[in-house]
């Protein structure tokens, strides 16, 4: 007998893999299936996340240290590669632009909750369809507020590629439906924001890129509010559609290729025993799957 499903919790990411390509979302999200990626790139981009997250909660500490701590847990190249001092200017470049002599953002410091918490990388989840018990959850980098108390979601994006400061891909970075997922999620908790705010780093080395940083403000309206979530709860129908009938189908279209690479799960797809295989659901922290 197949399984009836109880209650679904998602993420933005695993969303919107799903709409790539589901059967990618079933090795990936389901069976978890994790292709190992662990390039320089991804490593310092995180690295760089650590030290803007720690700056933010602790914004008294030794700089020096924290970056050594920092350039240590991500395994970064050692000092004489040239690594870790690029590393250290991104950082240190990051504070000189954007905090104050008090330790806090320049405009946007963090948010402190009436319980003394503060607002970085918070967790939130909410139901989107009671009757079909569909919740969507995600971790903000940052709800900020302001001095004339206005909120913002805050999000971080690091990238090696000098191409992200091209006017075309701005445009993008206002589009991802990521926003209006945290909009919504922030809406549900009673935390209404004013705007959202995304904090461009660049990690790279080229010569070109003269400004390793920006950041860009949007908003989310409700009609466009109201659209993401007709589109995410109808996508989350079908994400429990294909757990319950055992069914992820294969996009062998464009999408084959959305991550501008080979898709890593392209061979088992293709291979004509692999829609036979039984299909057991894990449910790793980002997708939580529970049955009746």
């Amino acid at each position: 007998m197949k399984k009836k499903i109880k209650k679904i919790v998602i993420n933005n990411s695993s969303l919107e893999l799903f709409k790539a390509c589901p059967r990618k979302f079933f090795k990936k999200i389901v069976l978890g299936q994790q292709v190992p990626e662990d390039t320089l790139a991804m490593r310092l981009g995180s690295a760089v996340h650590e030290f803007i997250e720690e700056v933010t909660l602790n914004p008294f500490q030794e700089y020096s240290e924290m970056l050594r701590r920092i350039h240590k847990n991500w395994d970064l190249p050692p000092y004489d590669k040239g690594d870790f001092p690029h590393f250290a200017g991104i950082c240190r470049g990051y504070v000189r632009r954007y905090i104050k002599e008090d330790g806090k953002d320049l405009m946007y410091p963090a948010a402190i909750a009436p319980d003394g918490e503060i607002l970085v990388e918070k967790y939130l989840e909410t139901c989107i369809d009671e009757k079909e018990n569909i919740w969507i959850n995600g971790t903000i980098d940052r709800i900020s507020e302001t001095e004339s108390g206005q909120i913002y979601l805050f999000d971080t994006k690091t990238t090696s590629a000098a191409s992200f400061w091209t006017q075309n891909m701005n445009r993008k970075a206002h589009l991802t439906p990521q926003l209006t997922h945290y909009t919504y999620l922030m809406m549900q908790a009673g935390l209404k924001p004013d705007g959202c705010v995304i904090d461009l780093v660049s990690t790279s080395q080229h010569h070109s890129v003269k400004n390793h940083y920006d950041r860009l403000s949007t908003t989310r309206s409700d009609a466009r509010i109201a659209s993401w979530l007709a589109e995410t709860t109808y996508y989350c129908k079908l994400i429990k559609d294909c757990i319950e009938n055992e069914t992820f189908p294969r996009n062998m279209g464009d999408n084959c290729s959305a991550f501008n690479k080979p898709c890593p799960y392209l061979k088992s797809c293709m291979n004509p025993g692999d829609a036979e295989q039984p299909y057991a659901i894990s449910s790793p922290q980002s997708f939580k799957v529970e049955y009746e």
